[in-house]
């Protein structure tokens, strides 16, 4: 429960009792964004986003919903199961780690990761493009 004090004038006070307000949670790319790879092979770098609470301690075993919107490839969790979707909870420092394998196409994709309790949090957007090697 939270008391809120509010002065109405010299000698009057107003005491407004309501609920504790909800922790403010950040979402970040922490690395892995703007990768470049070869169509159908894994990104170089995993993808991993970090979850925060107002003073930028990380944020342990939150949900966080890890979706591959546009363009083609698939996410792989830690067992190595590939799929569109994938729900990671976070670690002691707030981070979750997907890796990407890139579809067969030379495109931008894009990948959107959001807390998956708490829709108020501004989601992290990665994006990483397949690219078809010249040969010369």
């Amino acid at each position: 429960m939270r008391i809120t004090q509010i002065v109405i004038g010299a000698a009057s006070l107003l005491y407004v009792l309501g609920p504790d307000p909800e922790p403010a949670f950040y979402l970040m790319a922490l690395s892995g964004d703007h990768q470049t790879g070869t169509p159908g092979q894994l990104l170089p770098e995993p993808i991993v986003a970090r979850l925060t609470d107002e003073v930028g301690n990380g944020v342990m075993n939150q949900s966080l919903v890890f979706d591959a919107y546009r363009g083609s490839g698939s996410l792989i969790d830690s067992s190595g199961t590939e799929t569109g979707r994938i729900v990671l909870r976070t670690d002691a420092r707030g981070d979750a780690t997907v890796g990407v394998r890139l579809g067969p196409e030379s495109i931008t994709s894009r990948l959107v990761v959001r807390v998956s309790s708490n829709d108020a949090v501004t989601p992290a957007t990665f994006s990483f493009r397949g690219e078809l090697e010249t040969i010369r």
